[in-house]
């Protein structure tokens, strides 16, 4: 059998998404918080939120990177992306998503409206999809020959 790494993730954003540039890639990053209701002792439920980072590439990040705001509900599909490095003699390791898909399923609660494009339509249901983009702009690497969260995108997770 075949190994898959494919996250579904419905969330908020935490805070406004930021549009980076290296040399070798554009990315835009951002955080979503997922959350769980677990049962407390008394019988409660309190909801626990999981923080995830998560990054998108290339014209896919210069598209949709204005539309990521703190507080929008997510639906995020991807794969998971570690990344280890060394920092003052210690081993770092993070986990992330790479983004392949965005839907937007609602504004951001502080703005108590929908988000608008510049054409003054509403996106609070578009959809964003990598598969639109032709491949060989989608990816600012070499697949097959190149890391792309290798030293040149450190700290995007």
């Amino acid at each position: 059998m075949t190994d898959l790494n494919d996250v579904k993730l419905i969330g908020r954003i935490t805070k406004d998404s930021v549009l980076e540039r290296t040399t070798d890639v554009v990315y835009a990053k951002f955080s979503i918080a997922v959350n769980k209701d677990v049962k407390s002792e008394n019988g409660d439920y309190i909801s626990t939120p999981t923080f995830i980072d998560l990054a998108i590439f290339d014209n896919y990040a210069e598209k949709m990177y204005k539309f990521l705001r703190k507080g929008t509900q997510v639906l995020i599909q991807g794969s998971l992306r570690q990344r280890q490095w060394i920092k003052d003699d210690l081993k770092i390791n993070t986990l992330g998503v790479s983004v392949n898909k965005v839907q937007l399923l609602s504004s951001s609660k502080a703005s108590g409206s929908s988000v608008e494009n510049d054409n003054n339509e509403s996106v609070e249901e578009t959809s964003a999809d990598n598969t639109s983009v032709p491949v060989e702009e989608q990816l600012p690497f070499d697949m097959e020959n190149e890391d792309p969260f290798d030293d040149k995108t450190q700290g995007i997770f």
